[in-house]
């Protein structure tokens, strides 16, 4: 190659490779750019659910009837929710539920990977990730009976993105024994190993009575031939199935129109009458027939799922906060001269009980 051609050659070279580094140091600084943004976002999000951690209880539109009312439920109806979440969703899942449904609870725990006083938070495990949810969960059922025995008549087990209207949930419990044997939720069938239906629970978080839990934790976490212990066993499937295997099916949790109030999906992709993928998938395996759009929902719903932090606190508006002009619950309509035991008496003669009445008649 003669000194024209060659000098030619390196000149290319050159270019060539300036022009690239150009375009890596164009990429990189974008990058760059991209990710500090990103985690100036996190950390004001962060902040901002940091300073909410101790956010106050009472309601900016109090209506004081109400208020007492969900008082009075919440002393004569027990429920501990358990809560399964992760170290990484602290600020944006687990302290909006904080701040929202779960201060409604009679008491409240969450169980993750780490010990967290400020949720508070226990260590059920050493792995990280939803995979291992059935070792965690398990470790809080049995944590919740060591140390609390029968003292709340109801469990109630959730993820970290479920929103509970609790007054909703007592209701749907009041003429229900907690000594006798119940297990709720949404219903899917599953085929087991040897194509063996079972129905269990999905998405909508489940209630167990304070019997239920007492049999799960002393009879069926102690025999791992009737109840898989396995760690990273996919949990909704395996506590059915353990439930099951201890004579305590999943029970009827419809209002008195058919309608769903456990809910494995949010408000947004349950009430429209567009098809959502992840709600067609539910609707598919459901055990009944679900109708399209909102006409599914029932009037007094109890559990949402896949509720952001931010959507925690825009359910907490919609259906605390906000009001329509005219409309009343019939319920809270007068005459009660806001005596709060005639209101109780006349909820469990309240026709969305009526289901209640003929399952306790089964």
């Amino acid at each position: 190659m003669n000194t024209h051609l060659r000098h030619d050659y390196i000149h290319a070279c050159y270019k060539i490779s300036f022009k690239r580094l150009i375009i890596f140091l164009f990429v990189t600084t974008i990058l760059i750019l991209f990710i500090t943004i990103l985690f100036l976002l996190i950390n004001d999000n962060d902040e901002i659910e940091m300073n909410l951690q101790f956010a106050s209880n009472d309601f900016i539109n109090e209506d004081k009837d109400f208020h007492s009312f969900s008082n009075f439920l919440k002393e004569n109806i027990t429920i501990f929710c358990l809560i399964h979440t992760s170290p990484i969703y602290k600020y944006s899942r687990a302290i909006p539920q904080k701040n929202t449904w779960l201060k409604r609870c009679t008491k409240h725990l969450f169980v993750s990977v780490k010990d967290d006083p400020d949720l508070p938070s226990i260590k059920g495990n050493n792995k990280d990730g939803h995979e291992y949810s059935n070792v965690r969960v398990r470790y809080g059922l049995k944590y919740i009976y060591e140390n609390y025995g029968d003292k709340f008549d109801w469990i109630y087990k959730g993820d970290d993105d479920n929103y509970v209207i609790m007054e909703n949930l007592r209701m749907f419990l009041m003429n229900k024994n907690p000594e006798n044997d119940y297990y709720f939720g949404f219903p899917i069938k599953y085929l087991d190993e040897k194509s063996l239906p079972i129905k269990y629970q999905h998405g909508a978080g489940f209630i167990l009575s304070k019997s239920s839990l007492k049999k799960l934790v002393t009879k069926a976490f102690t025999n791992p031939k009737i109840c898989n212990d396995s760690p990273d066993a996919a949990d909704d499937v395996a506590f059915g199935r353990c439930l099951k295997n201890i004579g305590i099916p999943l029970s009827e949790s419809r209002d008195s129109n058919n309608k769903q109030m456990f809910l494995p999906t949010n408000i947004e992709e349950a009430s429209t009458f567009n098809k959502i993928r992840r709600w067609e998938w539910f609707k598919n395996f459901s055990e009944n027939v679900i109708l399209p759009g909102y006409y599914s929902l029932s009037s007094f719903p109890i559990n949402f799922h896949y509720v952001s932090g931010d959507n925690m606190y825009a359910y907490e508006y919609i259906f605390y906060q906000a009001n329509v002009a005219g409309r009343q619950n019939p319920m809270f309509k007068r005459p009660n001269d806001g005596n709060i035991e005639k209101i109780y008496e006349k909820m469990k003669d309240y026709p969305m009980m009526e289901i209640l009445r003929k399952s306790m008649k089964k």
